[in-house]
Parts: C-alpha cells; sequence; structure tokens
C-alpha cells in the first residue's frame, strides 16, 4: 500500500507545489522526501484502522490523499501561491497523521481494556452494554463478551484517537533518541513537529479553542519563515469535513462489512448518497439522492455542520485586521446549500415527528393518574437527599474527609421541608439536570464517568414534577461539595412558582454544603405531623440513614431497619432462607431474607436502593419467592442487582431483571430446602420426620403444584417421604427415590360402596396390572387456605408425570366401584405425551381401560379432579378424529369446540350439583365431599337420574355437527351416538 499512497501523493496539487516551490529555492528535497518518507511509512499503518474500527467509515491512506485533494480545491489561488515549504508540508502531514490514533495493535487493545482508566468509564458510561458484558462472561460466552469489548474499544479509539496520534507523532516522528531520522518531521535540522501536531489536535476541537495564538499561533517561526498555524488548522478542519464522497464507503466494502451499528450504517448510507459534488475557492456544493428520509436528514444535518465550520473558518480568518489577513484567508461567500439534496422517489421527505403538549405531559408527570398516591411526593424529594448523601459520603470516602450524614424532613403548618448534608448542586447541575424533565444526573455518562461506586435510586428524572400534586410552589437553596476546595461553585437558591412557568433565581449567601427544598403545601395535602413517622417508615423502609423527623407535634429520629432485621409475626416460620450469604454473582448486593411461612400471612416489604417498591392502587404485591413456596419477604435490591420499575415505582416490568432474580432466588430456594430437610431428618424420629414434612405442606408453606425444575425434583425425590401401600398391603412411608415411577390411587376414607381396605386396593392394582407396582395412596387430598393447598398426589403427578401430567399418564378403571388408578409413565419421546396448548393443555389421556364390561368411556374423571373437569379418551370415536396416533391435532378451530363442549358438560353437571343425584353417602352415614370425590359420588349416577344419559347425548351429539361443521368430520359421517357402554361403567353400579 506504501507505493499506490505514494503514487497519489505525488498527483496531488499541494505536494507538487511544495516540490515546485523546493526547486525554485534551489535548497534540494529534503522537505518532500522527508514528506514521502512519512506518509511510506503510515500507511501501512492507516490500512489496519478497519481491523480495529470495521463500522466505521474509512480513516485510511485513501482518507489522508483525500484530504490533501480538497485542502487544494478551496483555497485562493493566491494563497496557495504563497505557502511555503513548511507550511505546505505541514498540511499535507496533518492530513495523514490526524488520525493516526486510530492504529492500535492487539497488545495495546488488552492493555486498554485490562488498564487504561478512560476505557473503563467509557464502558461504565453505557449501563446496558456494561451490564451485558458482565452477563457474557458470567455465562462464559467469551466470543460474545469480546464483541461487546470491541464495540467498547471502538469507541474509546474514536474519542483518544486526537491524544494517541500527538503521542505517535512524538514518538515516532519527533527526530528523538532511537528514531529513524528519515521519518524527522524537521527542516534543515530544526523540528517543527509540535506545529503539524497542533494543526492535528485541532480537528475535534471548537474553533473557539482556536483563538489562543499561544498554541496556534499565526506567525510562529521555522528558521527563516514564518508559519500560520492558527490558519492551517482551519484548512485541515475543513477539508477533513468536506471528504463526504462515496469514496469513502465504498460499495463493496459496504456489502462486506454490513454493519450492524444503527449510527454506523446511517453514516455510510449518508456517504453513499452523494452522487456529485462542487468545491472551489467560492463555494461548497453536494448533490444527493437518498433512499430514507433517516440518509436524507443525516446527510441535510451533516450539511449544516459543514455550514458552520465555513462560517467559523471565514469569521476567525477574517476577525484579524493586519497583511496576515489579506493573504490566508477563505473567499467561502456563498452558504452550503441544501437544495440538491432530495429523495430518490420512494418516499416524501419531511419533518414530521410526535411534539409534545408541554402542559399537559407536565400535568400527566405530576399528578395523581401517575403516581395514585400523593405521598409518593416526600418519597421521591427522600431518593433525592439519599442520592446525594450516597455521593457526598463516597466523595469524601475518595479524599479520606469525615463524613457525618445528616437528612431532616419538617412540617410546620403548611411547610414541608427536605433537607440534607449530600453533594448538593450548582448551577451547572440545577440547569443540565434538575431542570430538565426525564433526565437524571445519576444516570447520565458525566456520572458515570466518575467512576464512583454509588448504588443511586434515581432513574427517570421526573421525580421532582410530583411535588406539585400537594404542594402550590417550592423553592431550592444548594450549595455544591467542590471538585477543586480552591475554586468553589457559588451556591444556588431557585423559587419554583408553578410547573409552567419560569423559575426566579435570588441571591444567597448559603454556606453549608446539601440541599434544602421546602415545599408551600396545599390545603388538602395529605401530610399528619403524628402519621408522618410512619409515612416515612413506609417509603423508605430499608435506608441505611437515620432521618430527623421534625413536626409540630415532636422531634424524633427514624433509625430504619436492615431488612434481615425483620421478624414476622402472628404466623409460624418454619425456616429462613438467607440471600445475603449467596455464592450466585445474581445476587451480589441484595440484601435480606425470605421467611417460610403457613398460609395466609401478611405481606412482607420488598424495595429498591432502600426504598418500597409500593404496588399502585389495585395493584399486586411484588413476589421474587418462587411459586412453590409460601413465604414472607424483606428483600431490598441493590448492588449490580437492579430491577426495572415503572416510573411511579408501582409495578415491576417484567423482563429479563425480574425473571433472573427470580431465577437466582429459587435456586438459593432450592439449596436451602434440601439443607433444612436435610436438618429435619437427623434432628427427628422417622416419624417426626414424617410428620413435619406433612405439615410444610398442609400449612401451606410448600405449595408444590407448580413447575418444577429439576433440582427441586431432586430435593423432593430425596427427602420428602410419600403415603404408599406396601406389597403386603400396608400404609407406609416412602421417599421418592425408592418408589420410582408410580401408580396413584384415592380413596374416600375406608368407606366406598364396597370395602375398599388399603389391602384390597393393592390386590385390585396386582391383578389389573399382572404386576406390583408402586402405588401412592391417600385417603383424602387435603385441601388448605383459598384452595391453594396440596396434596401427595399432585406431587406425585408433577414429579413423575411430566409438566403437563394429564398428556403422559393412563387411566385403570377398576373393578370396585369408583376406584380409578393413575399409570404414570413418563416418556422421553414423548410417544405418549399428549401435550397441548389451549383450553384443553392436558386434557387427553392416550389409553383408558376398564375392568368391566365393554365399557369404552368417552371421558373419565381424574381421581382427585373437581365434578366439572374430566380427561377425553384420545381413542374414543367422539374424538379420536383429532388423534393422529402420537398426539392430538388441535388447532385454534377445534380448541374452541372442545370449550364449547366442556361448557355443555358443566351445565348438565351444575344441574346435578343442585339435584339430590350426586347426595352420595357412605355405608357410615356421612355425605361425600362431590368436590373431592367426583368419581365416588358418581357410582350409579345413571339410576339416579335416568335422564342424565340424553342430556349428555345431545351434548355430543351438538359437538359433532359443529364439528361437521367446521371440516373436522366429513359432513356425510354419523354421529356414533352415546350409550352407558360409553361411559365409566360404575355410573350404572346398582350397588
Amino acid at each position: 500500500m506504501g507505493a499506490d499512497a505514494l503514487l497519489r501523493l505525488e498527483r496531488t496539487v499541494l505536494f507538487q507545489t511544495l516540490q515546485a516551490k523546493e526547486k525554485e529555492a534551489g535548497g534540494g528535497h529534503e522537505i518532500s522526501e522527508r514528506v514521502r518518507a512519512v506518509v511510506a511509512h503510515v500507511a501501512p499503518l492507516l490500512e489496519r484502522v478497519p481491523d480495529k474500527m470495521p463500522e466505521f467509515t474509512l480513516h485510511d491512506p485513501n482518507h489522508g490523499a483525500k484530504v490533501v485533494e480538497l485542502m487544494a480545491q478551496f483555497l485562493p489561488e493566491d494563497t496557495l501561491a504563497h505557502l511555503n515549504v513548511v507550511e505546505l508540508s505541514t498540511l499535507i502531514y496533518a492530513a495523514y497523521l490526524h488520525d493516526l490514533g486510530m492504529t492500535s495493535s492487539t497488545d495495546e487493545r488488552e492493555e486498554a481494556i485490562r488498564d487504561d482508566a478512560e476505557y473503563a468509564r467509557l464502558l461504565a458510561a453505557d449501563e446496558v452494554r456494561s451490564q451485558r458484558l458482565q452477563r457474557l462472561k458470567d455465562e462464559g460466552d467469551h466470543r460474545a463478551a469480546t464483541a461487546v469489548e470491541d464495540q467498547v474499544y471502538t469507541e474509546y479509539l474514536r474519542r483518544t484517537h486526537v491524544r494517541r496520534s500527538a503521542r505517535l507523532i512524538e514518538e515516532n516522528l519527533s527526530g528523538g533518541e532511537g528514531q529513524d531520522g528519515a521519518l524527522a518531521i524537521s527542516w534543515q535540522g530544526t523540528p517543527y513537529f509540535k506545529w503539524v501536531r497542533a494543526v492535528c489536535d485541532s480537528h475535534e476541537l471548537p474553533v473557539a479553542r482556536l483563538r489562543d495564538t499561544k498554541t496556534w499561533p499565526r506567525d510562529a517561526l521555522v528558521r527563516n519563515l514564518r508559519v500560520n498555524i492558527q490558519y492551517l488548522s482551519l484548512v485541515l478542519r475543513l477539508a477533513d469535513i468536506l471528504d463526504l464522497d462515496p469514496e469513502r464507503t465504498p460499495k463493496v466494502l459496504l456489502d462486506f462489512i454490513d454493519p450492524k451499528d444503527p449510527r454506523s450504517i446511517v453514516e455510510w448510507r449518508k456517504h453513499r448518497s452523494v452522487i456529485g459534488w462542487e468545491i472551489t475557492p467560492e463555494r461548497i456544493r453536494f448533490e444527493a439522492e437518498c433512499t430514507h428520509p433517516v440518509y436524507e436528514r443525516a446527510l441535510r444535518e451533516f450539511l449544516d455542520w459543514i455550514e458552520i465550520e465555513r462560517q467559523d473558518s471565514v469569521l476567525l480568518a477574517s476577525s484579524y485586521r493586519d497583511e496576515l489577513s489579506q493573504v490566508y484567508r477563505f473567499d467561502l461567500t456563498e452558504p452550503v446549500a441544501k437544495d440538491r439534496v432530495r429523495s430518490n422517489g420512494t418516499y416524501i421527505y419531511s419533518d414530521l415527528k410526535f411534539n409534545i403538549d408541554y402542559q399537559r405531559v407536565l400535568n400527566l408527570l405530576m399528578g395523581e393518574r401517575l403516581y395514585g398516591n400523593p405521598v409518593v411526593a416526600l418519597r421521591e424529594l427522600l431518593q433525592n437527599s439519599v442520592d446525594a448523601v450516597r455521593l457526598r459520603e463516597a466523595l469524601a470516602r475518595q479524599a479520606g474527609e469525615p463524613f457525618e450524614p445528616h437528612i431532616a424532613v419538617r412540617l410546620k403548618g403548611d411547610t414541608l421541608v427536605v433537607e440534607d448534608n449530600g453533594v448538593g448542586m450548582d448551577e451547572h447541575i440545577v440547569k443540565n439536570y434538575f431542570m430538565q424533565v426525564g433526565r437524571s444526573y445519576y444516570r447520565s455518562a458525566e456520572f458515570r464517568a466518575r467512576q464512583l461506586d454509588i448504588d443511586a435510586v434515581s432513574e427517570f428524572g421526573i421525580g421532582i414534577l410530583s411535588v406539585f400534586m400537594v404542594a402550590d410552589a417550592c423553592e431550592v437553596e444548594s450549595r455544591r461539595y467542590p471538585d477543586d476546595p480552591l475554586n468553589p461553585q457559588p451556591p444556588v437558591r431557585v423559587e419554583i412558582p408553578t410547573a409552567y412557568d419560569y423559575f426566579v433565581q435570588r441571591h444567597t449567601d448559603r454556606t453549608p454544603i446539601g440541599t434544602t427544598i421546602t415545599l408551600y403545601l396545599k390545603p388538602n395535602h395529605p401530610f399528619k405531623p403524628w402519621e408522618l413517622l410512619k409515612t416515612v417508615s413506609d417509603v423508605a423502609p430499608f435506608i441505611e440513614y437515620s432521618i430527623l423527623i421534625d413536626t409540630a407535634v415532636s422531634q424524633t429520629e427514624y433509625h430504619p431497619h436492615k431488612p434481615s432485621e425483620h421478624v414476622p409475626s402472628g404466623v409460624k416460620c418454619f425456616f429462613q432462607i438467607s440471600l445475603e450469604d449467596s455464592e450466585d454473582p445474581r445476587l451480589t448486593g441484595v440484601r435480606g431474607r425470605l421467611h417460610i411461612v403457613g398460609k395466609p400471612h401478611a405481606a412482607g416489604i420488598v424495595a429498591q436502593r432502600g426504598f418500597r417498591i409500593s404496588p399502585r392502587a389495585g395493584g399486586r404485591w411484588i413476589n421474587l419467592a418462587p411459586q412453590w413456596l409460601s413465604a414472607q419477604e424483606f428483600v431490598d435490591v441493590r448492588g449490580g442487582t437492579r430491577l426495572t420499575l415503572t416510573p411511579d415505582r408501582g409495578a415491576v416490568v417484567e423482563d429479563e431483571r425480574l425473571s433472573g432474580l427470580r431465577s437466582a432466588i429459587a435456586a438459593r430456594a432450592v439449596e436451602v430446602l434440601r439443607t433444612h430437610l436435610e436438618d429435619r431428618r437427623l434432628a427427628l424420629t422417622s416419624a417426626g420426620y414424617t410428620s413435619y414434612a406433612e405439615e410444610l405442606l398442609t400449612s401451606g408453606s410448600l405449595l408444590l403444584h407448580s413447575r418444577m425444575d429439576a433440582a427441586l425434583k431432586d430435593v423432593l425425590l430425596d427427602l420428602l417421604p410419600f403415603p404408599c401401600i406396601t406389597d403386603a398391603g400396608a400404609l407406609a412411608h416412602r421417599f421418592g427415590r425408592e418408589v420410582a415411577a408410580p401408580v396413584i390411587a384415592l380413596t374416600a376414607k375406608d368407606s366406598w360402596p364396597v370395602s375398599c381396605s388399603p389391602a384390597t386396593v393393592r390386590a385390585e392394582l396386582n391383578r389389573l396390572t399382572h404386576s406390583a407396582p408402586p402405588l401412592i395412596y391417600q385417603v383424602k387430598p387435603k385441601h388448605f387456605y383459598g384452595g391453594e393447598g396440596i396434596n401427595w398426589l399432585w406431587i406425585a403427578r408433577t414429579i413423575w408425570g411430566g409438566e403437563h401430567w394429564r398428556g403422559e399418564h393412563e387411566i385403570l378403571i377398576s373393578s370396585i366401584p369408583g376406584l380409578v388408578f393413575e399409570i404414570l409413565r413418563p416418556s422421553a419421546s414423548g410417544a405418549n405425551a399428549l401435550m397441548l396448548e389451549g383450553y384443553m393443555t392436558g386434557r387427553f389421556t392416550p389409553k383408558v381401560t376398564s375392568a368391566v364390561g365393554n365399557h369404552n368411556p368417552v371421558f373419565i374423571h381424574s381421581i382427585d379432579d373437581r365434578i366439572t373437569g374430566a380427561s377425553f379418551n384420545a381413542l374414543h370415536p367422539l374424538v379420536s378424529f383429532l388423534y393422529n396416533g402420537n398426539a392430538m391435532d388441535i388447532d385454534e378451530g377445534s380448541d374452541d369446540l372442545f370449550y364449547v363442549l366442556d361448557n355443555a358438560l358443566d351445565e348438565i353437571y351444575d344441574e346435578l350439583v343442585a339435584g339430590p343425584a350426586l347426595l352420595m353417602k357412605t355405608p357410615d352415614g356421612k355425605y361425600v365431599d362431590r368436590e373431592v370425590y367426583p368419581n365416588v359420588v358418581l357410582v350409579g349416577v345413571l339410576k339416579r337420574e335416568p335422564l342424565l344419559l340424553d342430556s349428555l347425548r345431545s351434548a355430543f351429539e351438538e359437538f359433532w355437527w359443529q364439528a361437521q361443521e367446521a371440516e373436522y368430520i366429513a359432513a356425510d359421517q354419523p354421529f356414533p351416538g352415546l350409550t352407558a357402554e360409553d361411559l365409566p361403567w360404575f355410573w350404572s353400579y346398582e350397588g
């Protein structure tokens, strides 16, 4: 590439002018030869820029050459002729060296990522990217983590390349000790690399900085030549920004790179849109045809930028009234027009966009429709104070200074004051953050760049507006903790008469560091002196600072508790799950405990950064514990963990943050549950341990009816004793590992229509299966508070029957009236897994076997289901038209069919329940629970309610007709009918 770069350099007007002036002076070609040597040296380095910044527009040697060419196009002819050899060479050097800092070796990259403070600040300033990088590292996805680091490093190079270019120039091109003398930027032994470096430094600074004539002099001397560094800097800046044509974004390279970053895509397409240009000493014009309004808008904005650069350059060059300004000038008097930038016809360009109704939005942000409860105004002020104190504390710790935090809430009459000695505010903070609705200082790059370990609460930057729910006006007085104690910023005081009008700024002599906010309350404000302590403790239960509560009634100090110090009252706590001693990185910084208690119990406290996450009116409390635990939660989410909250803090957004925290807590809960049960098993007798395990279930502490992960199943298999009938017909408890895949059964105590002891049940199962499978047996399922309790049968189904247990089981209808067995047959291949999504999920079973007669029931109630629920026999002719031999072909339409059928069956059952037909008595004269024992109460129901069969037949006939209408069944296929043979045999039992 060096040879190609030299050929293009030698064709440029500036280089040829340089050589001509050298020849005219008769002093040889020292300067032009040094220029050639430097360009040949840096060209291969610049070729490597795309390796580290692949999605950026080109910053290679061709860009340098293009900048040199552009300089000659807009320089006035007499100005170009006047430039001396040092000035000409400085322009050429700067064109090739100003982006040299974008080059980087692999070792430099690794060192920057590991040790560079600027890189660390840049990463910290992008919270989303920083968290994603950490997550990828934790997950061991090194390739994706490296890609994120490359994105940050690319931005790091862009931001630091001017400084890096200056360093590389001094280290390699200054003629210093150990350097190649042929590359020294010098003339007749006099170095002028510092002036080249100054010109390079200028290209990313505001033009106003160039007025510093000590750094960018207009008449520097290099030997006997005067050099206008300020003017040369203006020339580089303008030429650099004018490199806009498609050469910088060749299509073949665009297709190869295929940039993913939206900003890079716009930059490439913006350049690709340019189809013509005219750059002369008098004017700058571009013609472009764009394929998308986003690209057109970006190009128009870029032309605005060029226009600003043109104006600033012309203004600065002409602002001096001396002989230099007559020569070192720009004749670019015409503005850079945008009238030749247009659409390619696929869209109509306009500036249509959403606009904000300022007053209505403010009404929303400071109204009860957003927050629900006006008391949150105090919470928002306390959050500001706590954040400010946390920052002040961190700064004091960094400086090695003592610091005593102070926060006070004062309520006197219709005035509420919140004061603190936190970091305070100056005019910059007030103007750029406090007054900017939706902009939080603690979420800004300015704050993150300080790299202070602050667990700030503030997120949205809208909380201060909530004060107008309770106040007519407010006043803010503050003094900022000085970054430079010798040059402190003056204090500020502003009055805010309304949210809609200008602030009133007043003088203040405040000396204490910190902030005082005074609210002038409305007559109907919600604050009561005797309730203020409780109000503060409710909104800020877990903050780390005491708060002085000062009212007309009393003065007291509020001392918050730590989450781990809370103890549930009025309910038995079986064990606790501490979240503070976990090694799971997902729980880093999370404080508190879960108290495992029975139902019912009061809600606990879930907070973030010390402040309660309170549900909005009518909303639900936040639950972090897994669904299978009944827990009173006292948790404060801090550190690297952060839940996404709605602006009113009344709800947690269901996102990966919440699911990640819940997953971590669930894993911790499984770990603690295993340890707790193992300890109890060692401490208690066998009978005592069985009784304790049953108490956990009967109290509702363990709600094991939901989905279980493998770790929880392992705990239950190892440590949960199941009631079983042994091979000898005796009742006993066995741990899950001893049971394997079982059969489950249910009886109504020991009194069925016929004698049904455990030994009888065991003998019947052995006869039907021709084997002796494990048998989990429960006399009566225990239903608990609110119907949310659990029983052994549900646990067995969840562990051994798969996620949708009904889809992986078989049903045996025994010869004992009402006694039904479920055979759990988990299938890894899913051969018997009739899993469905929708209304009929888990409502089919692939096999129903009857021990009596020729009965092939179309449905059968599960052994402990409600009377209004049943499982359908997938092989029965009435529903088998949807069975393909492996699974049910249920779509949205057929799901609706079964929904209608199920409703019809429910209506029939409702009529039965309302009448005497299901009033089933056991031999001891007690009525059987119709909801708990559906199969028992349905024994002999057809004899007690003869019209039931007709009602069922009509329901299925309607179902069949609708299936034909929906073309699931051929229109000429006759209804198979429904007789007593299509129902469980014991429905016809005569006793």
